[in-house]
């Protein structure tokens, strides 16, 4: 069976980009993503225009990736992958920190193990794990 990866995330994104043709402050958090899919993400001419991408190599044969309107790339803003200690499909968490006035923005992008068992155990374990990477919330302003 052909799954059609670049096919079909090229009409995703062209789709997005109707809805969203002039972003603004956004992420877009895209899991189960394949190579060919990080290929056409590359080459789609939306996203070359007006995002930064959070990792232009494939980790794995499946893995999350973060697109970042240009708008929000800082020289602040770091990215990063945590693995999870127990994971059957090398899941992970990756996060982007972005330094504002205001303090750490923090957005986390995971796809965790599939259920059921043992996917249920290990979802557990990596949720808890991802709690170990949230930051101290305070808020200024309204």
């Amino acid at each position: 069976m052909t799954l059609h990866h670049a096919a079909r995330t090229r009409t995703a994104l062209s789709h997005l980009s109707t809805l969203l043709p002039e972003p603004t402050r956004t992420f877009l958090l895209l899991q189960e993503i394949s190579p060919s899919a990080l290929t056409a993400i590359l080459s789609h001419p939306w996203v070359r225009e007006k995002f930064s991408i959070s990792n232009i190599r494939p980790p794995t044969n499946y893995f999350t990736t973060t697109l970042i309107s240009l708008d929000v790339m800082l020289p602040s803003l770091s990215i990063r992958r945590v693995r999870y200690t127990d994971s059957k499909m090398a899941r992970d968490l990756l996060l982007a920190d972005l330094m504002l006035d205001s303090g750490l923005f923090r957005v986390g992008n995971t796809h965790l193990e599939p259920l059921p068992k043992p996917g249920e155990d290990l979802r557990r374990k990596q949720l808890a794990e991802e709690g170990g990477c949230r930051v101290e919330v305070s808020t200024t302003g309204g």
